[in-house]
């Protein structure tokens, strides 16, 4: 659990323009909620927290795996699932699946672990802005 302050927006505002627009100058304090990272940094709440103290943790056949699955096939009617631990990962398949040499990936924010992944395999991404497509 991590306490969470809604900071006024000009304070905002004021420390990204002294970060100089970098995501990693600003300090836990300059930030609402913490968006950066996949890693699972960010606050939960208190319900998130109990149903991971209660959940069926294990290794195959998980029942929480069957409740994601049949969610996600409800909204969004896909049948398969893969889920993955984390950001990373779900990167790696993406890359190795559908991404070939030669492919253009245009992108409207490259995250510092996305990028070098894809050009691994095709060096061309060209960042894709509002309003430029």
């Amino acid at each position: 659990m991590q306490k969470t302050n809604l900071v006024p927006v000009e304070y905002r505002l004021k420390a990204i323009e002294e970060g100089g627009y970098n995501t990693f100058a600003l300090r836990t304090k300059d930030v609402f909620v913490d968006m950066l990272t996949g890693s699972g940094a960010n606050a939960i709440s208190y319900n998130q927290l109990s149903a991971m103290m209660v959940s069926d943790d294990a290794y195959a056949g998980s029942e929480g795996f069957y409740k994601l699955a049949g969610a996600i096939e409800d909204v969004l009617d896909f049948k398969y699932v893969l889920p993955v631990y984390k950001g990373k990962a779900a990167e790696h398949l993406i890359g190795k699946v559908f991404i070939k040499p030669g492919d253009v990936i245009p992108m409207n924010y490259h995250f510092t672990t996305a990028k070098p992944r894809i050009q691994f395999v095709s060096p061309t991404i060209p960042r894709v802005l509002g309003g430029q497509l």
